[in-house]
């Protein structure tokens, strides 16, 4: 079921670098773009925990309402941290790494979409 979502997410935009879904601070799935280099192992389980700690962080102050997704822009892309504690019961989390440009509105919208339904 990840892959499949992570190949969905992926083929959302053609800037899309990777998608990776995230429980318990372990990686599920993850999908990336052709060419990508993927960090090994430790280090993205790392950059998982630290997302989750970022979400988290997030949502214990929700007087606006409910998070729906995060965004942290570097200087060469964007990571998209979405929370899918609601939605799914295989992943708490979900990590999309993109490269500018891209509509911001219209491709997180599409990945909740995607995310919910899958």
């Amino acid at each position: 079921m990840g892959q499949d979502l992570c190949s969905s997410i992926s083929g959302l935009h053609e800037n899309i670098i990777s998608a990776v879904l995230v429980n318990d601070g372990s990686i599920v799935q993850w999908k990336a773009g052709p060419g990508v280099k993927m960090p090994g192992q430790k280090e993205m389980e790392g950059i998982a925990l630290q997302r989750l700690i970022m979400m988290s962080i997030a949502k214990a102050h929700q007087s606006s309402g409910n998070v729906h997704f995060n965004v942290t822009r570097y200087d060469e892309f964007d990571v998209l941290l979405f929370d899918l504690q609601q939605a799914r019961k295989d992943a708490l989390l979900l990590i999309v790494n993109v490269r500018r440009p891209y509509a911001l509105e219209s491709l997180a919208g599409g990945i909740m979409n995607i995310a919910k339904g899958a």
